[in-house]
């Protein structure tokens, strides 16, 4: 399935998040913004109100897109330790934050890589899939990329320090993807500040990205994260760690896991 048109469609009911309304067996929704719960057939219809119905579209992410999707994801990783432990000063980091993710986010778009998920025309998710085959960007790339956040103001070394920080997370990455068939790198995944907590990042994970790659033959669907907040989010998404370790750079360590997801076809 060609993922420019593939459709995610879920429901906010009354407060209460339920997904795949057509298959009538099982549905989840987030209690205290972590906890799951199940809720068979007959509650799922009791809940039901077709005033609330809503739909999440994804698609591939169009040039005029990338402004906002800059936005979206500086936001989103803006108090991440990954960014701040570089910039203590708030407009600075502000400006590091955005070049930093400005850089990773054009690399993916130019190799069509970069997917939005919109909900009534405002982007609200976005995704960057290597999926396996792809091209991926060279040292030269980046280094161009770097040098123009420098021009712009950021600083020289720790633009430098963050590439190298940015390499050493990635190596376990590296190491599984030799090894796997059929291997998928979410190498970038950002849900809009207000949608957090919502559950909008879990049903993209577990409903667009699982989905669009059973449609593929299946396959394994592998990231990494610095924050321990997100690694009790992607076991809850299914995902199991395969490494765990630290990363010094610039001074400080910052944690370091890998997870991965095996999608049957």
């Amino acid at each position: 399935m060609d993922r420019n048109i593939f459709l995610l469609q879920f429901h906010r009911i009354q407060g209460v998040e339920i997904i795949n309304k057509a298959s009538c067996k099982l549905y989840f929704s987030f209690i205290d913004d972590d906890k799951f719960r199940y809720l068979d057939n007959a509650e799922y219809l009791q809940s039901l109100n077709l005033e609330g119905l809503e739909m999440m579209t994804f698609r591939l992410a169009k040039k005029e897109d990338l402004k906002e999707v800059f936005q979206l994801a500086a936001e989103a990783f803006f108090e991440y330790d990954f960014f701040g432990n570089y910039e203590k000063d708030y407009n600075k980091r502000w400006q590091f934050v955005y070049e930093m993710e400005k850089i990773c986010l054009w690399v993916n778009y130019k190799r069509n890589q970069l997917i939005v998920g919109e909900e009534n025309g405002t982007i609200v998710i976005v995704i960057a899939l290597h999926e396996p085959g792809g091209s991926q960007a060279g040292p030269l790339e980046y280094a161009l990329l770097g040098f123009k956040a420098i021009f712009k103001g950021c600083n020289f070394f720790k633009v430098l320090a963050f590439s190298m920080m940015d390499g050493a997370c990635e190596e376990p990455i590296i190491r599984r993807k030799e090894k796997t068939p059929n291997f998928y790198y979410l190498h970038n995944f950002a849900v809009r500040k207000d949608y957090q907590r919502k559950g909008y990042g879990a049903k993209a994970l577990m409903e667009y990205l699982s989905g669009y790659i059973k449609e593929k033959g299946g396959g394994t669907l592998a990231l990494i994260t610095n924050s321990e907040d997100n690694v009790k989010f992607y076991g809850k998404c299914g995902f199991t760690c395969f490494h765990r370790g630290r990363v010094k750079s610039f001074g400080f360590w910052l944690g370091n896991w890998a997870f991965k997801k095996v999608i049957g076809g």
